[in-house]
């Protein structure tokens, strides 16, 4: 199936480094920077890179502006977290009141990458274990929140941010994970909630020191004539198989 509309769009902008205020709101979670005083002097403190080329703006300095300080979006700390954005938000400021930090918050819009680190060495349930996955730490860390917090773990469940695949393959042709897969990342292209069981990645040129492009395999089988050539890697996940049973299935 080729792209269409919003999603073609995205795609062509993809391969190269430019991106429109609708992407950066829809993939980054970011506002334009331009109403924000603070963080556009940050960035342009950080590099002699352009950030803005007319109206738009370049992804590669925004990740890199991110990763070297280690920051991220409130958006993308909610889904480390495996949580909703809004809910994330509601409870952040009595998450930082058992921490060490008076506030995580840097420049309004970004959160401390910090705050993960110190989630696990100072919440109880959460100190001196390792977990074997996403989905392992996300249900410690909520169960631990919830105790912290006094907040019931019905409304973590309920709050939660769970991967867009692994709810449409259980919700369309009843093959689903279990344990249900949080989110971690975001589907570039269709900028949909995605866990990295269900993720792949594409290569559409970003400097090797940032983080891959990922999209999820439903994506990409979807559209794979427009995809193939841009699969990261010397051969397509082996794991196809799945998903195009799934849409095969789906079309029935």
């Amino acid at each position: 199936m080729a792209f269409e509309g919003i999603e073609f769009h995205r795609f062509k902008m993809l391969r190269g480094k430019l991106i429109d205020l609708q992407y950066l709101s829809d993939f980054y979670a970011l506002d334009d920077p331009r109403s924000n005083s603070a963080l556009l002097k940050a960035v342009e403190r950080f590099t002699s890179e352009s950030l803005l080329e007319e109206d738009l703006f370049n992804r590669f300095v925004i990740e890199k502006f991110l990763q070297k300080n280690r920051l991220t979006t409130r958006t993308w700390m909610a889904a480390r977290m495996g949580l909703q954005r809004n809910f994330l938000d509601d409870i952040l400021s009595q998450i930082e009141a058992l921490l060490p930090r008076s506030s995580y918050v840097v420049h309004l819009d970004l959160i401390d990458e910090s705050l993960i680190d110190d989630c696990v060495t100072n919440l109880p349930g959460l100190r001196f274990r390792t977990f074997s996955d996403h989905e392992s730490f996300c249900s410690r860390l909520h169960e631990s929140l919830s105790e912290c917090l006094n907040v019931p773990a019905e409304r973590f469940r309920a709050n939660s941010m769970w991967c867009a695949t692994d709810q449409w393959l259980a919700e369309n042709v009843d093959d689903g994970d279990y344990p249900r897969r949080f989110a971690q990342h975001f589907d570039c292209i269709t900028c949909e909630p995605l866990s990295l069981a269900h993720a792949t990645w594409l290569d559409f040129d970003k400097p090797m020191s940032l983080g891959p492009d990922r999209c999820s395999k439903l994506t990409y089988v979807r559209h794979r004539d427009d995809l193939r050539a841009y699969c990261a890697g010397t051969a397509e996940p082996d794991d196809l198989e799945r998903y195009e049973q799934a849409l095969g299935a789906r079309k029935g």
